[in-house]
């Protein structure tokens, strides 16, 4: 009797059924079952049963178009990597993929490190958007590839559409893609990093979600969403000077996210009295009274009467100002930010002016008395980018104007390893000690959480305070900055009980990798 392990024994594994053929072929890189094609006759049209097709890097772009002809098949999920695509090689197989997807796309094309964005749009052509009648969701991050938008066709079942590192080539008439009458079922727009779109008329009656970033050359925005909820824009009117910059119509929103110029004789945002979640542009703290970042600040606040949450970003100079812009934060060519801290990381390096010398706050003015009122909230969420500063002044003045918060949250910037040159001992911001002094009452607040914390004098002075102001408050979360070791994180410890309430709850978190961990000192 032959052994059943043998060379020649039964093939148990073509004799499973189809469906559980396709289970296995599923957990294998698509290019990899496409090839079991050859195994037997079987085997042959197995792999075209799969649903979704994964492309990682494939050496060959050309071997995708002949996968999806080869398949022939309705297609749930295609996803594409591709590292220094050309226009042609993507051209070949995206109007495929859309007459066959039924699902989701995501094609994400990396840039070559150390690749300058500028060199590639002058150097690559564009690709035509073709439509997607039957997707879902489409997400294409171009690597700054050119991109332009037919004049025709119904995306009908299109729910999400994202568009990331993207170099519009005009006429772009993407406003008119995306609303309704092409795109009946979209709920949410992102279009992030791109270029070349001066102008986006959106009319959805279907749209949620619209979340607009750093759009270089962008100067005109008009949106009629009735059903909007979450509006986000952010570095889009940097450099616009047009009297009629915007012009919005949604009367839901409820969470605005407006990190960008405000004027209110040319941005018009129309009724809002929904809002419950603000976020504004960021606040300098020092700086000239013609600041226009400022005034951006303190007129959306002032068209706010109550929101649930507030969040407020203020920002001190570098002690040490050597900034430059090609000194962007490192990051791998033509990947999108890891997090919202990136984000707006990368946000205010595009927003900050050229300097080589070092910042002397001496020559600047004290801007916070400019903001005279706050909407009432329940919840604040102040980011603070102090750069070595001390900056309890500056979060005295806020919290005096939203003493009847019943959370706090405090969150540290930069997120960066790297060590913050503290400010010089004559410094202006050292001048600002009346709030050490005068009293306040935080009789609602219970909840404080604090993120990053390097543990300087400046946190430590505030947090004696707060505990002061604070008499109800039941928890405190501190998450300290990966820089700060264990037995620095429980030295905190061990003096916070020396001036804090025994009722009030503390838990302490000390970053280990990328990972947040409960730390719990030692008695």
């Amino acid at each position: 009797m032959e052994p059943s392990g043998g060379c020649g024994g039964e093939d148990r594994l073509s004799a499973l059924p189809d469906d559980i053929l396709v289970l296995i072929l599923h957990r294998i890189e698509t290019l990899a079952a496409v090839q079991t094609s050859i195994l037997s006759r079987r085997w042959s049209r197995v792999w075209a049963l799969l649903p979704e097709l994964h492309f990682h890097f494939a050496p060959r772009p050309d071997r995708i178009r002949d996968a999806l002809d080869a398949h022939g098949g309705a297609l749930r999920v295609l996803s594409v990597d591709s590292k220094n695509a050309s226009p042609e090689s993507v051209a070949a197989w995206l109007p495929v993929a859309a007459c066959r997807l039924s699902g989701d796309l995501d094609f994400r094309n990396q840039l070559a490190s150390g690749t300058q964005e500028d060199q590639w749009r002058a150097q690559r052509g564009a690709i035509e958007l073709p439509c997607f009648e039957s997707a879902t969701v489409v997400k294409l991050d171009l690597g700054f590839l050119g991109l332009s938008v037919r004049p025709a066709g119904v995306f009908a079942r299109l729910t999400e559409l994202y568009l990331r590192n993207v170099h519009f080539h005009v006429p772009c008439e993407l406003g008119d893609a995306v609303s309704s009458p092409r795109c009946p079922c979209l709920q949410k727009l992102v279009v992030s990093d791109t270029w070349g779109l001066t102008k986006l008329e959106v009319n959805s009656e279907s749209l949620l979600y619209m979340d607009l970033t750093s759009l270089g050359g962008f100067r005109r925005l008009f949106i009629v969403a009735p059903a909007l909820r979450y509006l986000g824009v952010a570095g889009c009117f940097c450099h616009c000077d047009d009297p009629s910059a915007a012009c919005i119509s949604a009367p839901r929103v409820d969470w605005l996210e407006w990190m960008d110029l405000y004027d209110p004789s040319s941005v018009h945002l129309g009724e809002m009295e929904h809002v419950d979640w603000l976020e504004t542009y960021q606040f300098s703290v020092y700086g000239l009274q013609s600041s226009t970042r400022n005034h951006s600040s303190v007129w959306l606040l002032q068209l706010f009467e109550v929101v649930e949450i507030l969040v407020l970003t203020l920002v001190y100079e570098k002690a040490k100002c050597t900034l430059r812009r090609r000194d962007c934060p490192r990051r791998a060519a033509g990947n999108t930010a890891t997090s919202e801290h990136e984000k707006l990381r990368l946000q205010l390096w595009r927003q900050a002016p050229e300097c080589d010398s070092p910042a002397v706050l001496d020559n600047y003015q004290y801007l916070m008395d400019c903001i005279t009122m706050l909407p009432g909230t329940t919840i604040l969420h102040l980011k603070v980018i102090a750069n070595g500063h001390a900056f309890g002044a500056s979060l005295f003045h806020i919290l005096r104007m939203c003493s009847g918060i019943g959370q706090l949250d405090l969150d540290l910037w930069p997120h960066s390893t790297e060590e913050q040159t503290a400010c010089p001992s004559g410094c202006i911001c050292r001048q600002q000690a009346h709030w050490k002094t005068e009293e306040l009452q935080l009789n609602c607040l219970q909840e404080v959480e604090m993120t990053e914390l390097v543990v300087n004098e400046h946190e430590v002075t505030l947090m004696k305070h707060l505990f002061n102001w604070a008499t109800v408050l039941k928890i405190l979360r501190v998450t300290f900055h990966s820089s700060v070791t264990e037995r620095k994180a429980k030295g905190f410890c061990q003096m916070l009980r020396s001036f804090s309430r025994p009722e009030t709850c503390k838990e302490f978190y000390i970053r280990k990798g990328t990972d947040k961990v409960l730390y719990v000192p030692e008695e």
